[in-house]
């Protein structure tokens, strides 16, 4: 779980999307769920949300839900670009695809 993240714009800004332990751990508690249980999730708004939250509170710890709420859909980032983020940091964090250097965690195409 070393990756640097997936790149995105959310609000004007550049962050990084990136799943380590602590965001892990804060989706279980948000969620409800253990790790285990994750594959099973019904993918709603308010999980999407939360997924997003975690995924940067490595770089912004007073960053809220809402304020995530706010960056996606009309005027920010897709529903759909969001869910292909988060898919792909997802992937990262649990063994695919891992950057080493800053340099190999490239922007994702057509986001931001």
């Amino acid at each position: 779980m070393s990756g640097y993240g997936i790149h995105i714009e959310l609000n004007g800004k550049a962050r990084r999307l990136r799943y380590d332990l602590n965001a892990l751990a804060e989706v279980e508690e948000k969620l409800g769920i253990s790790i285990a249980q994750f594959a099973d999730v019904p993918i709603s708004i308010r999980t999407i949300r939360t997924l997003i939250w975690a995924g940067l509170i490595h770089e912004d710890a007073d960053i809220t839900e809402k304020d995530v709420g706010a960056w996606i859909g009309p005027g920010g980032l897709s529903m759909t670009d969001a869910m292909g983020v988060v898919g792909k940091a997802l992937a990262e964090a649990f063994g695919g695809e891992n950057p080493t250097t800053p340099e190999q965690a490239a922007p994702v195409a057509g986001i931001g």
